[in-house]
């Protein structure tokens, strides 16, 4: 699942865009069209700032309320995880390029499965 929302709030934006100027975490520059192993960073709303590694296999599981199996890739974080941090981005940390969104994890291991953003893309694309 996914939805186009628009920010509006001027508090949210200025924050957004001190975190640009500041050097700080701003988020994806581009969707990447496939997933490598690589070193990634994300902006949790438990952690805020936190590193991992992605591994560039896939993996295929069956999501609470799913009917189907989606494709996911596993992401170990530097930090654990906590109610609320699906759907943060998960970004290359030396391009900025996306590589997904946080859809499932473990709270006490710090391992996260992402959904990959380029199908998100395609699938968005598809329905708009």
């Amino acid at each position: 699942d996914w939805a186009l929302i628009v920010i509006t709030s001027e508090d949210v934006l200025t924050s957004l865009a001190a975190l640009d100027t500041n050097g700080g975490y701003a988020g994806p520059k581009q969707v990447s069209p496939g997933l490598r192993a690589a070193r990634i960073a994300t902006h949790t709303s438990s952690s805020g700032y936190v590193t991992g590694t992605l591994s560039e296999t896939p993996l295929y599981t069956r999501l609470p309320n799913s009917m189907s199996f989606q494709e996911v890739y596993k992401v170990q974080l530097d930090a654990v995880l906590a109610n609320g941090d699906c759907g943060s981005g998960i970004v290359d940390a030396k391009t900025g390029d996306l590589y997904g969104h946080i859809v499932a994890g473990c709270e006490t291991t710090g391992i996260a499965y992402i959904m990959a953003a380029h199908h998100v893309l395609k699938d968005m694309e598809e329905r708009l």
